[in-house]
Order: structure tokens, then C-alpha cells, then sequence
């Protein structure tokens, strides 16, 4: 077994706590030490005993360990990644439910987490740091890059590009060949059926630009 740390000591850290724990029960592959957090609300609130400390010791490890960055927003997480200078001991593995069938044809990157009741089809690449939350579906030939949030219960067809620190909302839907700009936001519910621009904010049906 390899150690293994997450980064947010949040709801969604509790969750992906869950999901090694049932990546366990399947094959025994990491032994869980704890969370790092820079909110002390958290930590006093939320399972202290098992918080290590603060995001910034990370950089002073001397010995190897795997971590996974639990944080939803986008751009928060590639602020936090960026802030990680340690790589000669640490590393970010993909962490996969075991009921989630991964093809052979698809490519997945480190760091990225593939949550319970996804479905994937086939020639699909999922960048860096990449979280695919419940129960979401991915088509044929879909690229989604660095650092991109998909929320519980979106459906993303075929031949669709998403950008890096895209978030897609909770049951949202994006029709085939659709390419979101980096650092764009779909909004929970959303039909989006023609290309963002980057640094746009969708929401509706069908999607139309809100006020950011």
C-alpha cells in the first residue's frame, strides 16, 4: 500500500476519502494519513485528529507520499497546485471508482479523480487534476483539460473540448461538438448547444451568457 494525502479537508475531501476507502475494499492500494487544510474552521470542526496541517508543509516532506487535490473550483485548485514545489517526493495518481470501466482507448491524467456511477465511452482524454464527480456521462472523442470540474449528474456528448479551469454544473447537459473556453463556468441545469468563449459564465436552456 502507498501513502496517500489529501489536499481540502472539505466536503468533497470527505468524499474522496470515502472513495479510497471503497478503492480499498476492492484491492488494497492506499494507506490514508490525513488531510492538509489552511482554514482553521475546518480543522476544528471537521475530523481534527486526522488533519496534518497546513497546505505549505507539504513543501518541506522528505519522504514519498501520493496526494489529491479535493478542492471543486477550478481555479482555487490550480492556485493550490501551483503552490506545491515538492516534486521530488510527492506525486498525483488517478483515483478511479472500481465501478467506473475505464477503456482502453481513453487516457487519463494524474491527479484526476473519477467518482462512482460515471460513465465513459470511448476516446476520451481527461487532462490533469480533472474531476469527474457523480454519476456523469462522457461521450466518444471528448478532451477535458487541466484542472476542470464537472459537477454530479452532467452529461457531456461526444467530440467536445473542454478548456482548462472549466467548471460544468450539477445536471448540466452539453450537446456534440461544443467547445468551452479556458476558465468558463456552466451553470447547474444548463443545455449548452453552441460554443463559450473563455472566461464566460452560462446558465439556462438553452445556454445564454449571464453577468459575471
Amino acid at each position: 500500500m502507498q501513502k496517500i494525502a489529501i489536499i481540502g479537508a472539505g466536503g468533497l475531501g470527505l468524499e474522496i476519502k470515502m472513495l479510497i476507502d471503497q478503492i480499498n475494499k476492492h484491492s488494497k492500494a492506499w494507506d490514508f494519513v490525513g488531510f492538509y487544510d489552511d482554514n482553521p474552521k475546518v480543522i476544528s470542526a471537521k475530523h481534527p485528529n486526522q488533519i496534518i496541517g497546513p497546505i505549505e508543509r507539504i513543501n518541506d516532506l522528505k519522504s514519498r507520499i501520493a496526494f489529491i487535490i479535493a478542492i471543486g473550483d477550478p481555479k482555487i485548485k490550480a492556485q493550490i497546485f501551483s503552490r506545491i514545489s515538492n516534486g521530488k517526493y510527492i506525486w498525483y495518481p488517478s483515483l478511479i471508482h472500481p465501478n467506473v470501466y475505464v477503456d482502453n482507448t481513453n487516457k487519463i491524467g494524474e491527479g484526476t479523480i473519477i467518482t462512482a456511477g460515471n460513465q465513459l465511452t470511448v476516446n476520451i482524454d481527461l487532462k490533469n487534476h480533472v474531476l469527474l464527480n457523480l454519476n456523469c456521462t462522457v461521450g466518444h472523442n471528448v478532451i477535458i483539460d487541466d484542472f476542470s470540474s464537472i459537477m454530479p449528474g452532467a452529461n457531456i456528448s461526444g467530440n467536445i473540448k473542454l478548456g482548462k479551469k472549466v467548471l460544468v454544473g450539477s445536471g448540466a447537459t452539453l450537446i456534440n461538438e461544443c467547445i468551452i473556453g479556458d476558465n468558463s463556468i456552466v451553470g447547474a441545469g444548463a443545455v449548452v448547444l453552441k460554443n463559450i468563449p473563455e472566461n464566460t459564465v452560462v446558465a439556462g436552456v438553452p445556454a445564454k451568457r449571464i453577468f459575471k
